[in-house]
């Protein structure tokens, strides 16, 4: 939302919030940054530049929002410097949660907030839009009576998780504690190639200290290619095997490329053709490691490359 400044002074006029566009109070000038307070989002610092011209990120401002404050939920409450060109970047790979997913997300966040059984969330609907990622407080008050008597109890005096809302909330907590620490293979899904990933990429990647992971006999109830999606954005780093030189292969790893994560591509010299070469020069780049020397496949070499991470 564009606004004209006098660099060192207050703007005459109490501004829109950028995010959901409430009056707030007088952004206060800081050294290199104005403070804004705002009763729905918290307080932000932000660039002079970016309070002067508005973030330009069309209709994600709400994914910026959300980001910004998972963010304080997490490190405590502290405050980011937050310019154009990050804002940018966060609304280009802020997650896509479905609609299943952003309920989950909330009741995560209401845990959190309340802290233990017994606490209590006595803030506005509207404050709790970002936990849920959601666009407006039409659609996180949607989540909140899906999860309305079963996992929260919600009355006058606010909201609080029940004892389902808590067995999901140490569900949650768990998953959200190990998806940092878990490594996306992307490989052929026929049998032939099973030798690979139990003698082979699984207990590398294990040794490493990471959980793997593939798309394989796993059993969920999203569209599969959101699903990868979605585990390809909350993953460290990838590890793409292109032997079949299936399709879906190059797009996962291309798809981390693009996101800036670390491939691992484990491939022997001896099968590396024309049309692997381009995307192996960029994964091996950007995991920082070598061609593997020989033809077989090690669990000590997958070990080598994911220790980078």
């Amino acid at each position: 939302m564009a606004m004209s400044i006098t660099v060192g002074r207050q703007p005459e006029t109490r501004p829109a919030c950028m995010f959901c566009y409430r009056v707030t109070e007088a952004p206060v000038g800081q050294a290199n940054a104005w403070r804004i307070n705002c009763e729905i989002c918290g307080p932000d610092e932000v660039t002079r530049e970016l309070l002067a011209d508005g973030p330009q990120i069309g209709k994600e401002g709400y994914l910026v929002f959300a980001w910004l404050r998972w963010a304080a939920l997490e490190n405590n409450d502290q405050v980011q410097l937050l310019t154009q060109e990050k804002a940018q970047q966060i609304a280009k790979e802020a997650p896509r949660y479905t609609p299943l997913e952003k309920a989950n997300q909330l009741l995560l966040a209401l845990g959190r907030i309340t802290k233990r059984p017994g606490g209590m969330f006595q803030g506005l609907i509207a404050q709790l839009t970002p936990f849920a990622w959601a666009r407006d407080e039409r659609e996180v008050t949607e989540y909140l009576d899906w999860l309305d008597t079963i996992q929260i109890n919600r009355t006058t005096n606010g909201i609080k998780l029940t004892i389902g809302g808590w067995e999901k909330f140490e569900q949650l907590q768990t998953n959200a504690n190990n998806s940092g620490r878990r490594a996306f293979v992307a490989m052929w899904f026929d049998d032939s190639m099973d030798f690979l990933w139990t003698d082979g990429l699984r207990p590398g990647i294990e040794d490493a200290g990471y959980q793997p992971y593939r798309v394989k006999g796993v059993v969920h109830g999203d569209r599969i290619d959101a699903h990868i999606i979605a585990e390809i954005r909350a993953c460290p780093f990838v590890v793409a095997d292109v032997t079949g030189s299936r399709a879906a292969v190059y797009f996962e790893a291309g798809f981390a490329d693009a996101l800036g994560k670390p491939v691992i591509w484990p491939k022997p010299n001896n099968r590396v053709t024309s049309r692997h070469l381009n995307l192996s020069i960029v994964c091996q780049q950007s995991a920082h490691c070598e061609p593997w020397p020989t033809a077989a496949y090690g669990s000590h070499d997958i070990n080598r490359c994911a220790w980078a991470f």
